[in-house]
């Protein structure tokens, strides 16, 4: 018999028991934050008398199924947090208990962890496949003269063209070109964004080229990590414009929130990887997960992953489209 109970709690409940904590959650799982999850079920893991890990599950329904995903891009992860030091084995009973009941309740579930997310094991115990992605990720402030003789020219041709400017004023960021897809999500990532920068939780740095701003990235935080989340640029820049942007929101955010880590974040794109890695940070995996009650879902799921930009699909049954998905 398991020594943990899973226990629902409400908005204002979860609210009041993050006030009552000694330390800053992540960002990504804040109540405050947890607004752009329209339909969602608070968890939390019961040992004894005290909540020991938290999970905020955001609801998606299609086809009379229910999911837990994300509707939206919100945050670049969303996975439980312990809230105490403990041993594998209890991390594992934790990890087990949250999750079985994630499976035994939803339909489906495809949901990215975080990096320091590792107790993978016994999600997959449960029946579920663990997709494994990676993002590019630095501990400290950039010093240009440890980079590549190319990038530190690039920097220098983009520092005598453009002017950076680091503030929170929203007017100057151009979401309809950051943010795609169609309006309902560009109009509730841009909600989110613009939430998180006027609570003091981002920052938008941008490039100024003769009085017109021409790029700019947004970048959000908490007391450990950071992350960029939104980038757009506009027409022609000059080179290096969009590596100045970054390398200057990773040393403010070093200097200014003493963060302990810079998440680039995204990597899951080919060129998108290809452009970060001439950072040479370094690479975390990050697990995914995917689960489906029936066999066809957990399939489509499957697909789901495969079908991102960059990927080859093998016609391996001879009996697939190009995206992988059986006709």
């Amino acid at each position: 018999m398991s020594n943990f109970n899973i226990v629902r709690m409400t908005e204002s409940e979860y609210e009041n028991f993050e006030k009552k904590l000694d330390f800053e959650l992540p960002i990504w799982i804040k109540s405050k934050n947890m607004i752009c999850y329209k339909e969602k079920e608070i968890i939390g893991v019961k040992e004894k008398e005290n909540i020991v890990a938290i999970y905020v599950l955001p609801i998606y329904r299609e086809n009379n199924k229910v999911w837990i995903e994300r509707t939206f891009r919100y945050f670049p992860y969303l996975s439980p947090v312990m809230l105490y030091k403990y041993n594998n084995l209890k991390k594992r009973a934790i990890t087990y208990e949250i999750f079985k009941y994630v499976f035994e309740k939803y339909d489906l579930m495809y949901m990215p962890m975080h990096p320091t997310f590792k107790d993978i094991s016994s999600i997959q115990s449960l029946g579920a496949f663990v997709e494994c992605r990676h993002t590019h990720v630095t501990n400290k402030k950039i010093n240009i003269d440890e980079m590549t003789s190319k990038l530190r020219n690039e920097i220098r041709n983009a520092k005598k063209q453009i002017e950076i400017l680091i503030d929170r004023d929203i007017e100057k960021f151009r979401f309809d070109i950051a943010i795609r897809g169609n309006l309902d999500e560009q109009k509730n990532r841009t909600a989110n964004a613009i939430h998180l920068i006027n609570s003091g939780q981002g920052v938008i740095i941008s490039a100024n080229q003769e009085g017109k701003i021409c790029a700019g990235i947004i970048v959000v935080y908490d007391n450990e990590w950071a992350y960029l989340l939104h980038s757009w640029q506009n027409g022609e820049l000059p080179r290096g414009t969009v590596i100045c942007l970054i390398l200057e929101a990773i040393n403010w955010v070093f200097e200014n929130q003493k963060i302990k880590y810079f998440d680039l974040e995204g990597s899951v794109i080919d060129n998108v990887d290809i452009f970060f890695s001439k950072f040479n940070f370094d690479i975390l995996l990050y697990p995914y997960v995917h689960f489906g009650k029936k066999y066809g879902d957990f399939e489509n799921l499957i697909n789901i992953s495969k079908d991102i930009e960059g990927r080859k699909i093998h016609d391996l049954c001879g009996n697939r489209n190009e995206k992988g998905v059986e006709i």
